[in-house]
Parts: structure tokens; sequence; C-alpha cells
């Protein structure tokens, strides 16, 4: 793909949406944005301090009590405390995919529930394995009705949800269905540490285990690592957890990263320039700082997701906005 001259980077506001698109400045992926100080701030980390100390990496009770901090210390969202202390347990995971795998496998007799323009990889999954059937929970497009729950299904729902960047307009009244069903449900914080004026609270019954990871907001995403809290005590997560074989290194990059950013430096750093570059193309800021909401409209349909959803991925547009090429 060509790249656009310095000249036609500064000029990118008169561009057209496909232009924009093909260019990738605007973009139908939803990555995070990309803090360079990260970089630097993983460069200073004492290496050699670390490989020189047998027991080291042996850091799962430190790692859990760290990112427990790091969640709850959040000033620019909501987050109850309380509503993560009702779990019995908070195990180290590889990044929420690993919660999802094991919520997955420990309801394969079920059928999997999401709503439209959740993560696509639930549904990636199911593809490749044929025993969850994975079904759109959303209004109905022909009916404009709310397809509910049945007692067999388990469901995944986001938050920040992927489709938008913020709470799902239904998910209240979907944990209340699921309540009533007794069918679990797995809230993904995936996004956590991108977002703001997001509310955080997990005590509704019907939630059965929470997971946030490190990847987006603080850059880890190659060095995986995350929390779930739950009530298991059993399954993959728990053993692992159990016997201790973790990834150690992750653990401990990850808490050397929290050390230097809180869980809300990202908004506290870049919502000006999202709303900006918002600004510039005509889009709604959500309230993920690498999600742009479009208007519903022909010429934005390039980005529409699951039918339903306008979802503009910004990274780049930020990148730019942030280097003074835009």
């Amino acid at each position: 793909m060509n790249q656009l001259t310095e000249e036609k980077l500064y000029m990118a506001g008169s561009l057209d949406i496909h232009t924009l698109f093909n260019e990738n400045i605007l973009s139908t992926d939803a990555h995070a944005v990309w803090e360079p100080k990260w970089q630097a701030v993983l460069g200073q980390a004492p290496w050699e301090e670390w490989i020189t100390d047998d027991e080291f990496f042996n850091c799962k009770d430190a790692f859990l009590e760290k990112m427990h901090g790091w969640i709850i210390s959040n000033r620019l969202n909501s987050v109850n405390a309380e509503s993560l202390e009702r779990f019995d347990r908070r195990d180290s995971i590889v990044g929420t995919t690993q919660g999802l795998d094991e919520f997955h496998w420990r309801h394969r007799g079920r059928d999997l529930r999401i709503f439209r323009g959740e993560y696509a990889y639930n549904k990636r999954v199911y593809e490749t394995f044929g025993e969850i059937n994975a079904f759109d929970m959303h209004l109905d497009k022909s009916s404009g009705e709310y397809r509910g729950l049945a007692e067999n299904d388990f469901v995944i729902i986001s938050l920040p949800f992927a489709g938008t960047g913020d709470r799902h307009c239904q998910m209240d009244e979907m944990l209340d269905n699921a309540k009533e069903l007794n069918v679990p449900v797995l809230v993904d914080c995936a996004w956590f540490g991108t977002c703001m004026n997001v509310e955080f609270d997990f005590s509704h019954p019907a939630i059965t285990e929470v997971c946030f990871s490190t990847s987006k907001g603080l850059g880890c995403g190659r060095y995986r690592s995350g929390i779930r809290y739950s009530n298991y005590y059993n399954g993959m997560i728990y053993q692992h957890n159990n016997y201790n074989h973790l990834v150690g290194s992750n653990m401990q990059l990850a808490m050397w990263m929290m050390e230097h950013f809180r869980s809300d430096h990202i908004p506290t750093r870049f919502r000006e320039m999202q709303q900006d570059v918002c600004n510039e193309f005509g889009l709604v800021s959500s309230n993920c700082m690498h999600v742009g909401l479009a208007p519903n409209t022909e010429e934005w349909r390039v980005f529409e997701i699951a039918g339903i959803h306008y979802r503009v991925g910004l990274n780049k547009a930020i990148k730019m906005r942030r280097q003074g090429k835009l």
C-alpha cells in the first residue's frame, strides 16, 4: 500500500472516506492507541538484575495484588471495588483470551450468545470448534424485538463493548434475564485502560467471572498477562495457578509497566487527540480512545460491523495527530 506524502497527510481532512480507509488512516480494526513512552520505559527495565535472581519470576501473588490495585485506582472510570471482592479467587491469566478459552470449554455443552459487534474471536472459535453455536443476541432487524436467552445458553460480553467502546445499552437487561435462567456470564474487560466514563460494576449475581488484561492499556500484547476474578476451584486456569505454572516474565514486565503508567494514562494522554481526529472527520468520540463512531450513512458503509454498528479504528489517525501529520 502506498503511503501518503507529508503534504497529503497534512491535508488528510480534505480526503474522501474511501481514501482514508484505503490508506489505513481510518480502520475497520480496533487496535489500541500506541504510547511510545511504553517502549522507552520497557528499555529501562533492570533485565540483568532480574535474571540473576532465581526467585524473581516466582511472582504470582505480587502480580495479582499489583494488578488489582492498578484496576481499582482508576480515576476516570467508575470501578466498584467491592463488586470484585465478592469473587473468592483471583488467578493469573495470559490475557483475557485465556479466560475466554476456558469459558468456552467450561460451558461446551451450552449455546454461546453474544451481542452483534462482539469481539470476533468468539465466533472464530465457534467456527473452529463446531459444538459451540454462536447466536447474535440483539434486536431482531425484521421484527424489532429483543431476542432473549434460553436456559442452555452462556454469555460473553465485553466491557467496554467491542462494537461501540461503551457499555452495551442492553447489558443490564441481559444480566437480569441471565439471572432468571441461571445462565453464566463472563465480562471481558480487555479494553480497560483505554477508556473513560465507563461504569465497571460486577455486583450482578449473573456474572460468574470477570477478566482484565494488560495488552491494550499497557501495550503488553506481545507479553500478555491479566487477572481473572471467579469462584472456580477447578479448570485449567485454576490448576495453572495452583501449580504455579505461570509466565512469570510476563507478570514482572506488566508490574514494571504498572509502576510507571496508571490505568487511566491512555485517556488522560490521548483524549484531546481523539476528539480532534473525530471532529476532523465528522465522527463521534467513543469512551475508548481508539474508537470513533461514524454516521449510519452509505458513505461510511465500509466501517459497518455486524450490520448494526459503524465503528472506526483511530489508532493510526491518532498517531499521525501526535506526530503533527494530521
